[in-house]
């Protein structure tokens, strides 16, 4: 499974990736994701449509490192940062799928 900081070493920036439509209760998903490197971000743009009607979206998803996540919670003023790579407490690995961060506040 690619993760967001896997595009965000691989993605060419303006590469626009589209999803195959979905289609659940009447209404239709089209989505298309792009990575912007210069601002480190996904952006992820929605249409869902249902007969004549269209609603259009974007998401934005911006995407840190490990060692960034760290750096700003601990700007913050957390203290105590851990890792975790899953809620049953694995060790976060390098390209891993998921990161939980916890950390304490002052």
């Amino acid at each position: 499974m690619a993760t967001l900081s896997d595009e965000r070493r691989s993605l060419p920036p303006g590469l626009v990736l589209a999803e195959p439509p979905m289609t659940l209760g009447g209404v239709e998903a089209v989505s298309a994701n792009e990575y912007d490197a210069v601002n480190s971000r996904r952006l992820t743009s929605f249409t869902f449509r249902r007969g004549t009607q269209e609603h259009r979206g974007t998401s934005v998803q911006y995407v840190y490192t490990a060692a960034e996540a760290v750096r700003l919670v601990t700007a913050a003023g957390f203290t105590g940062v851990e890792l975790y790579g899953d809620i049953d407490g694995t060790p976060f690995r390098f390209g891993g799928p998921r990161l939980l961060l916890m950390a304490r506040r002052p």
